[in-house]
């Protein structure tokens, strides 16, 4: 043991009447270390002291709060309840005030969190509504509508449009060899539609040529088909002859006894909603531009474009689509061909923002509303 270690056990060592190995180490250095023996002297006849004089029956040590607490008259330091209550607040008033700030915050918030909670897939806000009438009916009882909703959220950007009669809803296209070569403005423009959207897929044959994937239904009729196999289940988008949505996996006897008028087979058509229940979707296929159809219990029919691949607007993944469905009400949707093909025609231009180099590209059909005027 050294000096240091031995002036950091001192005060120990003399308090504690240790024993042990410390006792022998310091009796030790004490033996070799007169200076360190002084030290140990002058603090053993300093604790005996100070032991002396508080032992000493005539003295009484009253802490000095104690002495001055003693002396005051409590008569007069006494308050009302009022008064008591005021110094209280004062006293604690940051705690309060943090208290009431957080009630005041919670009352305004409740309605709000109400809200959000019973509409827990409202994700976008509607910016814009337009109404207009599209066609002239012969009476009040036949008036349809077409609504336009502008929806934004923090990735995306899309346009909803609502028709409300079923049966105006029909199969565009314009093909040569079964390869696509109009965009969907210009089917849309060729056949007087009001509104459209793109409608089937593409895909590669065994020669690398982009050709139409499926087959496409107007007017009740096969207007054109690349199926090799006609007993093979394909994804259906169509309508039927009283104007209803029907989808799922069917062949093209199952596609004939449905009396399908109006339809599509893509083999990339993903169903959203089946019978008013959300389906579960394996995989959001990442955030990309999307085109979907949907329709409500009432007939209405629901076209969507989003925008997407694009510094201020990346795209929507599955799930959100989904749920842009199921806030307005479609007891049925499904995901279309989308990315660069995704494009929505409305009263005459291209509403959305096609993410393709060159604009809009040639797609194989369409989904459109045409409103004959009378």
């Amino acid at each position: 043991m050294n000096c240091k270690d031995f002036n950091k056990s001192l005060i120990e060592y003399i308090e504690t009447d240790c024993s042990g190995l410390l006792n022998h180490e310091m009796k030790e250095h004490m033996a070799v270390c007169k200076e360190c023996c002084n030290l140990y002297n002058e603090n053993l006849q300093l604790k005996a002291s100070f032991e002396e004089l508080f032992n000493m029956p005539s003295r009484n040590f009253t802490p000095q709060n104690n002495e001055i607490l003693s002396k005051l008259d409590n008569k007069y330091y006494e308050k009302s309840l009022i008064s008591k209550i005021i110094y209280h607040f004062k006293r604690n008033k940051f705690t309060y005030t943090a208290g009431i700030s957080f009630a005041a915050l919670l009352i305004f918030a409740l309605p709000v969190m109400k809200d959000y909670v019973s509409k827990p897939y409202n994700i976008g806000k509607i910016t814009n509504k337009k109404q207009i009438t599209a066609d002239k009916p012969s009476s009040s009882a036949d008036k349809k509508f077409i609504h336009t909703y502008s929806i934004k959220d923090g990735s995306f950007t899309s346009t909803l449009v609502e028709i409300g009669d079923p049966k105006k809803i029909k199969v565009g296209y314009s093909l040569q060899n079964l390869k696509a070569d109009k965009t969907t403005s210009e089917i849309a423009k060729n056949h007087d539609a009001l509104v459209a959207i793109n409608g089937g897929a593409t895909l590669i044959d065994e020669e690398g040529k982009e050709v139409c994937a499926g087959i496409a239904i107007h007017a009740g009729k096969i207007v054109y088909s690349n199926l090799k196999d006609d007993n093979s289940r394909q994804e259906v988008v169509g309508f039927n002859k009283n104007g209803v949505l029907v989808t799922g996996k069917h062949t093209l006897a199952e596609i004939k006894e449905l009396d399908i008028q109006e339809g599509i087979t893509l083999p990339i058509a993903i169903p959203l909603i089946t019978n008013g229940k959300p389906a579960v979707l394996q995989s959001d296929l990442g955030v990309n531009p999307r085109t979907a159809i949907g329709q409500k219990a009432d007939g209405t029919v629901l076209m969507l474009v989003i925008d997407g691949r694009r510094s201020d607007c990346i795209g929507a993944t599955l799930s959100e689509v989904q749920k842009i469905f199921i806030e307005h009400g479609a007891v049925n949707a499904v995901n279309l061909d989308g990315g660069s093909h995704s494009s929505m025609y409305y009263d005459g231009k291209i509403v959305n923002n096609p993410c393709g180099s060159s604009g809009e590209r040639p797609v194989p059909s369409i989904f459109m509303a045409i409103f004959e005027c009378q």
